[in-house]
């Protein structure tokens, strides 16, 4: 029997050869193209014939390789075990292996000290290696850099050295790219992969590392790419596992079940992709099935903690923040050199509002890990949030940069205490603790705060408890409604907290845009062109399918012009169904039943009718403007401004005002609106130009030139409180304009309210203008017509430590010490410094 097998094998190994016309070929360089093609059990079979022709320890090093690629881990170390006692001072890359394959076992500590001798001994005399060896000792150091981070750049030394020995060593290449995309350096990253496909491109490991370079940036690529892998080598499991991660964040359930069976069927105690199988039972609400496989995976693997640093980072991409919590700690107390684990839970507890020991995991993630840009930029961002000033009331804590959060404070706050309001009545719900608002004016440091890598283009987030928002730089007229913007984010925290941050993404965007539209005029963005011509083309998602434009959006204002969509399919609900069912579905989503079938069969609707259903809301609502916009309405609006840029008032009005009757509801930049407004005030029309301004903000409430147009003409014809109404519906768009704040002082000191007057002239103030003493002289007149004597002396005197010779405020000085018979001047009316009290 044993001379038979003997002969089955030869025999095996020559017809191989035969077919591949290679006879002469070594039969361990066939067992290594084998082995690095995916065909592991000829890879095996020829290892096992070079065996028999005497090739050791090599034959069993490929062996042990191809053996551990289908799951036969046993067999794998024994193999590697025979190499190294064939040779035990030079089988190097079969102690590594060995070590690389027992790390998360039982005897890790073991693993990685052994891994750390082959450190020791081989390290000193790498210049003599072979490029396989270099590799080994590359992975070697890549995983030993949990005990000593030092050992990364090692790895990375290492690598590099093996593609200097042998350029067509294609996978240290991969490994490399792979080692900088996991401490999130792209770029080199990038580099790596397309040097590798420049020597093969069809080297399928190359073809994944792109893919993950893709999925990176977030291009919608990385799922051709990685399938293209595939169709290379279809037994790349990490291929399979990745493939699989891709459609759970797309929430392909099948497709995800699909691969991951596949990659098990080739390797069934392949550790990723069990522990990605772990995150499919999570996303799905399959609770029993989870605790099954992460038993299975701890009796296969009991220090394999790298599943629950997967499944904690999957669990934040869902939005379920304290359950990523968990499942970090629990990989941390497996392993607690698991410093991605650690990251995860320092970056998490910050996202929930526990910023000491959020900031306390950090460091201890970013001491055994210095080479995480994640954990490096949020802790420099934390080293700068101890500098910010904080606010707070009973419901809320603003924290913004010194300065701005005490200016910003008295606009902001009670905007969020009347949104607290609002939504803890209309949905029947209290938050269980006051909620953190965050404010930057740097938008690099609210991209880092959300993902800790900058690049990040949105505007503000909600991770439940804390909320964060860009805040409009000083100077800068932007169309930035920061007020509707913190209504929409405050939205999401009692939807997150209402649901057990399990909303479906289009539910959650759909109600908190739509609740802006019924807070205020405006709010909530305007139908746009682009929308409707999108919507008129069937670019845009059906009903039952809107969660699917979040997830996988197909051109790049996909996912804005679905918020707009998705309000409207809000709207309709509740137009049809009652305020209640909204605040229900919340409630229900926190018990699972999130996909679009099941949402739609407790409306009563089959996906086909939930369709319609939507489809004849919109068309009713903007079926003349999707008509208009396929017919004439661009021709009209461009040959109207055309006309008017060339003087022909009388054609441009014709024109605009056509176009304005055929779309009213576009408003803003590019709009008929401010034309025409300008068109009625250069003729002396002011109430007409008035009511266009008027139609336009009502629609568009982040159009700030409309509103300070508005204004001035409010003032020209004498309507005060049409001024300050609109003044300070300005300030919500930008409240860095210190003409703004004066404009609105003045008019709340002619109706004597003195005490909002004094808060406009303390923003004039914070703002740094030009002639400070004149910006305290102001508010200290203010601040004595409200009755506050104390501290108009006090800003008087800082402002006279300024311009001690500043006429005005001696006299008023004099005035408030009682030493002055006139009568008190209206802060208004009060003189102005003159350039000779300089």
């Amino acid at each position: 029997m044993q001379r038979r097998a003997r002969l089955d094998v030869r025999s095996l190994y020559l017809l191989m050869c035969l077919a591949a016309g290679a006879v002469q070929a070594s039969p361990v360089q066939e067992a290594e193209d084998r082995l690095r093609s995916g065909a592991y059990a000829e890879a095996a079979a020829l290892a096992r014939a070079a065996l028999l022709e005497g090739s050791a320890p090599d034959a069993w090093v490929l062996l042990g390789e191809a053996l551990a690629s289908t799951g036969q881990v046993e067999q794998a170390e024994h193999a590697f075990r025979q190499a190294v006692a064939l040779h035990p001072q030079g089988a190097l890359r079969a102690r590594v292996a060995l070590g690389l394959l027992r790390q998360h076992g039982a005897d890790r500590d073991a693993a990685l000290d052994e891994l750390q001798a082959v450190l020791d001994e081989f390290g000193p005399r790498s210049g003599a290696l072979s490029s396989p060896a270099l590799e080994a000792l590359a992975e070697a150091s890549r995983v030993l850099a949990v005990r000593d981070p030092s050992l990364f750049r090692d790895a990375v030394d290492y690598y590099r050295k093996a593609i200097e020995r042998e350029a067509d060593n294609l996978a240290a290449r991969v490994a490399l790219g792979d080692l900088l995309l996991e401490k999130h350096n792209n770029a080199d990253a990038l580099v790596t992969f397309r040097a590798a496909l420049a020597r093969d491109q069809a080297y399928a490991p190359a073809l994944l590392g792109l893919a993950r370079s893709q999925h990176f940036d977030n291009l919608p690529a990385a799922l051709t790419t990685a399938l293209s892998s595939l169709t290379l080598q279809p037994t790349l499991v990490d291929a399979h596992v990745f493939v699989a991660r891709l459609h759970l964040e797309k929430q392909n359930w099948a497709s995800a079940r699909e691969h991951l069976a596949t990659a098990l069927e080739t390797n069934p105690r392949s550790l990723p992709a069990l522990a990605m199988q772990g995150v499919l039972y999570f996303l799905t609400g399959d609770q029993a099935r989870l605790d099954a496989q992460l038993e299975t995976v701890r009796g296969l693997a009991p220090r394999y903690s790298a599943g629950y640093s997967l499944l904690a980072e999957m669990a934040a991409r869902a939005r379920r923040y304290g359950e990523a919590v968990a499942f970090a700690l629990v990989g941390i107390t497996l392993d607690d050199t698991n410093w991605e684990a650690m990251a995860s839970l320092g970056i998490n507890r910050l996202r929930l509002g526990d910023m000491r020991s959020g900031r306390r995991a950090l460091q201890v993630a970013f001491r055994g890990d210095p080479f995480n840009v994640r954990v490096k930029n949020t802790l420099d961002l934390l080293d700068k949030l101890e500098r910010f000033a904080t606010v707070r009331s009973a419901r809320f804590e603003l924290v913004a940069e010194a300065g701005r959060a005490e200016l910003l404070a008295p606009y902001l706050m009670p905007i969020a205490e009347a949104a607290y309001d609002y939504y803890a009545d209309r949905y029947g719900y209290q938050l269980a603790q006051p909620l953190r608002i965050e404010l930057y004016s740097e938008h690099a440091d609210f991209s880092v705060r959300t993902v800790g890598l900058t690049g990040l283009d949105i505007l503000g987030a909600s991770f439940g408890p804390v909320v964060l928002l860009d805040s409009p730089a000083t100077g800068t007229l932007g169309a930035f409604n920061w007020a509707s913007a913190l209504w929409h984010e405050i939205a999401h925290s009692f939807h997150l907290a209402m649901s057990r941050h399990r909303a479906p993404r289009w539910f959650s965007e759909g109600l908190a845009v739509y609740e802006e539209r019924l807070a205020r005029p405006g709010w909530g963005g305007d139908v746009s062109p682009g929308f409707l011509q999108a919507y008129g083309a069937g670019q845009l998602r059906s009903a039952s399918q809107l969660e699917d434009a979040f997830l996988a959006p197909r051109f790049a204002t996909e996912i804005p012009f679905s918020y707009y969509l998705a309000s409207l399919l809000i709207e309709l609900i509740e137009r049809e169904h009652g305020a209640e069912v909204l605040a229900s579905l919340l409630r229900g989503f926190a018990e699972g039943g999130t996909g679009m079938d099941a949402i739609a069969e407790r409306l009563g609707h089959t996906p086909e009718s939930f369709d319609a259903w939507l489809d004849g809301h919109v068309r009713t609502r903007f079926g003349h403007a999707i008509e208009a916009l396929a017919g004439s309405y661009d021709r009209l609006l461009g040959e109207g401004k055309t006309a008017l840029s060339a003087d022909d008032t009388t054609r441009a009005e014709q024109l605009l005002l056509q176009a304005q009757s055929l779309f009213p509801e576009h408003a803003g930049p590019g709009s008929s609106y401010r034309d025409l407004a300008g068109l009625y005030r250069a003729r002396g029309d002011t109430d007409k130009a008035i009511r266009q301004l008027e139609q336009n903000i009502a629609i568009d409430a982040d159009d700030l030139e409309a509103h300070l147009l508005l204004g001035e003409l409010y003032l020209e014809t004498g309507d005060h409180p049409g001024a300050e109404r609109t003044a300070e519906r300005a300030l919500l768009i930008q409240p860095f304009n210190a003409a703004t704040h004066e404009r609105l002082a003045e008019l709340y000191e002619r109706r004597a309210a003195f005490t909002l007057a004094t808060r406009e002239r303390r923003a004039v103030v914070e703002l740094d203008p030009e002639d400070p003493a004149q910006a305290r002289y102001q508010l200290a007149s203010t601040l004595h017509s409200a009755g506050e004597t104390q501290q108009a002396k006090s800003e008087l005197l800082r402002a006279l430590e300024t311009a001690p010779m500043f006429d005005a405020g001696l006299e008023l000085l004099l005035e408030l010490q009682g030493l002055h018979d006139d009568p008190p001047q209206s802060p208004s009316t009060r003189g102005q410094r003159g350039e000779s009290d300089t």
